[in-house]
């Protein structure tokens, strides 16, 4: 697969996804949201597809537009927002597990993923003091 041209954001790369791809894609978000981790290579290997290349194909794609982080085994360390490894930016959404985001940005666009941030408990990443709350809705910061 040739690499494909730089997005100008994740938004364009996503947009840009193939059906199966952008399938995959959802699923492996999904699984952040609700379990605060990313589906293991032997769950993304029942994700339904016609075939086992079409399924390859399709991750490669989410790799190769750098919407979806792997480790030297393949396994999914990232999905933007979402890291699988823990992050000074732990993520409270007002409904299921806390997640830890990529970096704070990150942190602000999962309100419009998953729903209200209850709680953002974190870190300045180049001060390391701790950020005592973080309130968000939709998207928007509404108190810091």
């Amino acid at each position: 697969m040739s690499r494909a041209p730089p997005p100008n954001s994740k938004a364009e790369a996503a947009a840009a996804l193939t059906p199966v791809a952008r399938e995959l894609h959802l699923a492996v978000l999904k699984s952040f949201a609700a379990s605060g981790a990313p589906p293991s290579r032997a769950q993304l290997e029942r994700f339904p597809v016609e075939n086992r290349k079409a399924l390859s194909t399709a991750f490669a794609e989410l790799v190769d537009r750098d919407l979806v982080a792997v480790d030297d085994h393949g396994e999914i360390r990232a999905a933007y927002p979402f890291s699988a490894r823990p992050t000074a930016i732990l993520v409270q959404p007002s409904q299921g597990p806390a997640v830890h985001a990529c970096c704070a940005i990150d942190a602000l666009g999962m309100s419009a993923m998953s729903g209200p941030v209850r709680d953002h408990p974190g870190f300045r990443p180049t001060h390391r003091r701790r950020i005592r709350r973080l309130y968000a809705s939709a998207g928007r910061l509404t108190a810091w």
